[in-house]
This record gives structure tokens, sequence and C-alpha cells, in this order.
């Protein structure tokens, strides 16, 4: 009776080491992606990136206001939460657009 107890103890405690195991390689593998993309943020490309990103997303708005100012009626030129939206949209097209040249440069 007692060998059995200590075989299924053992076992226990083996599937145990083996999960910690597993569990060490999958941190060690996690710190290793983490540092690599340390590493990537960094040397600047994510936020090239967002910035690229953004500054499209912004100027894609701008273009699309001004087609359907040119397309409907000149009385969206008129309202003006409309053409705060676009006159918004169009400055951090803007600025996206400086803030990628200041770090294209660098």
């Amino acid at each position: 009776m007692s060998q059995m107890r200590n075989a299924e103890c053992g076992a226990r405690n083996k599937a145990v080491l083996n999960r910690k195991q597993r569990s060490d390689r999958r941190r060690s593998r996690s710190l290793c992606l983490l540092g690599c993309l340390l590493l990537v943020w960094e040397s600047g490309i994510f936020m090239k990136a967002y910035v690229i990103t953004t500054g499209a997303v912004f100027g894609l708005l701008t273009l699309a206001h001004i087609w359907r100012v040119l397309a409907e009626d000149a009385h969206l030129a008129r309202d003006p939460f409309f053409v705060l939206i676009t006159v918004i949209a169009a400055m951090l097209c803007l600025w996206a657009w400086r803030v990628f040249r200041r770090l294209s440069r660098s």
C-alpha cells in the first residue's frame, strides 16, 4: 500500500516538475520575445508605423470631407461642426507628416 502511495506521489511530483519546466521554458521564450520587441521599439519602427497610420487616417478623413462637400452641396461648408472636424483632421494629418519627417531624419 505504501509503495502505491509513493509511486502516486512520485508521479504527481514528476508531473508538477514537468509543468514547472514547461512554464519556465514558456517564460524564457516570452522574455526573449519581449526583449526583441523592446529592441525594435527603441529603433522607432513602431512609432513610425503609428505616425504613418494616424496620418493616413486623418488625411483620408480630410479628403472624404472635401469630396463630400464637392459631391453633395455647399451647405456642408456652412456647417461649423463639419468644418471644424475637417480642419482638425487636416491639422493632425500635417502634424503626423512633420513628425514622420523628423523621425526619418534621426
